[in-house]
């Protein structure tokens, strides 16, 4: 679909429309949670979101998906909608600067047919992947800087990286029970913390922004230093790295207290 803006992609009450959801898939696995959240104060969301195209300005990569162009026109979106209050901004960002599948240490790696390559429009695709990293995480900055200089009484919401675990979590839990074998583990966060390292790095950066507020998705699916991928014998993600309506909701009811 190019960089067409999906239609229709609306939750919660859908005659108040003050929250925007924008960015990639990590974002799409949030957005009916979200909406539940944000229905039960009255509002709406309208969910601006392309599988591997964060908001990232100038982001694109060798699949040629126009991520550049859906980025602009979601900010476009976003400056000519004087009555969205509130934007949250998700992305799975330790993919796209590091470029390869996940892999847990622990004999879990995700399933994608393909690694992507991932650069900042000026930058070539065959660039060293150093020069590309810098690009894509400088672009990042001041991305969510400008939309938080542009738009000083909206309210922007950044949820830190998602934790990935790298094998398909229900499927494993499945198989787990069925051949009586160990239950799955829980993921190091120090694994987590060493892939989202410079992205972290960033996202904290944006806290002397006064109109932003990081929500931190580690401290909601992680506990004694590990990342959780079930709770109570429920799936937290439907795949590897998305999260389940139980993933979805622990960390809707999180950003609830900002949606007022």
């Amino acid at each position: 679909n190019g960089s067409k803006l999906p239609e229709n992609c609306s939750y919660g009450a859908k005659n108040n429309i003050e929250i925007a959801l924008v960015g990639d898939s990590h974002a799409s696995a949030l957005a009916i949670e979200i909406g539940n959240v944000a229905a039960k104060l009255g509002k709406g969301v309208v969910r601006y979101t392309k599988n591997n195209c964060p908001l990232i300005s100038g982001f694109n990569d060798l699949g040629n998906e126009m991520c550049d162009q859906f980025v602009e026109d979601t900010l476009n979106k976003i400056d000519n909608d004087p009555m969205l209050r509130t934007i949250i901004v998700v992305g799975r960002y330790g993919y796209y600067v590091h470029e390869k599948k996940f892999d847990n240490g622990m004999g879990g790696v995700e399933g994608r047919k393909r690694n992507h390559v991932y650069t900042i429009n000026g930058v070539e695709i065959n660039a060293d992947i150093r020069r590309r990293q810098k690009a894509i995480l400088l672009s990042f900055r001041s991305t969510v800087q400008k939309l938080s200089y542009d738009h000083p009484n909206k309210k922007i919401i950044v949820l830190t990286p998602i934790p990935e675990h790298g094998w398909h979590v229900p499927q494993q839990l499945a198989k787990r029970t069925i051949y009586g074998l160990a239950a799955l583990p829980n993921l190091p966060i120090s694994v987590y913390q060493k892939r989202n390292a410079e992205v972290m790095k960033v996202i904290e950066s944006f806290e002397s922004l006064s109109n932003v507020t990081i929500i931190n998705a580690a401290n909601l699916l992680c506990v004694d230093g590990g990342c959780l991928a079930t709770k109570n014998g429920t799936p937290l993600y439907y795949d590897d790295d998305h999260v389940s309506k139980s993933g979805a909701s622990l960390i809707a009811n999180s950003i609830r207290a900002y949606l007022k």
